[in-house]
């Protein structure tokens, strides 16, 4: 309750993100580029010199975690004036599957990603959070990793429970001003 999902269609999410913060009953806007239950980003995951394995990514701005009421189990958020994109958060089973015992033990430690397996980079963990639903029903257990980055293909909106449509209603019209050929798509969705 009280969580929004637009799609950004080429607007830059800095544009969308003030205009939804003018908007009376909003809270707060974070951006990334998939949303929980949405499409899937597979991406490859490795323990550094361990076996490969298959995982989802997500670019995010330093709102995620609040936005979507993630809970952070060790470490901390993403922070735009100290992180670069080779600082990640992760969940509980990344961490598992990475090889660490504990969320604690994770935070610190050096894991690798990339878009296929023969190319990974080095990323530094900083936080771990609570699993949550990352992609379909079937995979609730799915090892994610969160980085700042480029591609950010959503908006997703936190606004006072009750202004939902009222504030979807406000948002299409903003749209329109935005003179795209592409119709809006916005709507409400559960936090996983």
């Amino acid at each position: 309750e009280g969580l929004l999902k637009v799609r950004l269609h080429g607007v830059e999410y800095d544009v969308m993100r003030q205009d939804a913060l003018g908007i009376p009953g909003v809270r707060q806007v974070a951006g990334s580029s998939v949303v929980p239950l949405g499409s899937r980003n597979d991406h490859w995951l490795a323990p550094v010199g361990g076996e490969v394995f298959k995982g989802y990514r997500y670019h995010v701005t330093e709102e995620f975690i609040e936005v979507l009421d993630l809970q952070l189990l060790a470490g901390r958020d993403l922070d735009p004036v100290r992180d670069e994109s080779q600082s990640v958060i992760i969940n509980e089973m990344a961490a598992l599957r990475y090889g660490f015992e504990t969320p604690e033990e994770a935070v610190g430690q050096t894991v690798q990603r990339g878009s296929d397996a023969e190319n990974l980079r080095q990323d530094t963990v900083i936080g771990v959070v609570r699993d949550f639903q990352a992609n379909h029903i079937d995979m609730a257990d799915a090892a994610v990793v969160m980085a700042r980055g480029d591609g950010l293909q959503f908006a997703n909106i936190l606004v006072t429970p009750g202004q939902e449509e009222s504030t979807l209603t406000r948002l299409s019209e903003i749209w329109e001003g935005y003179g795209l050929m592409q119709p809006f798509e916005g709507e409400t969705y559960a936090k996983h």
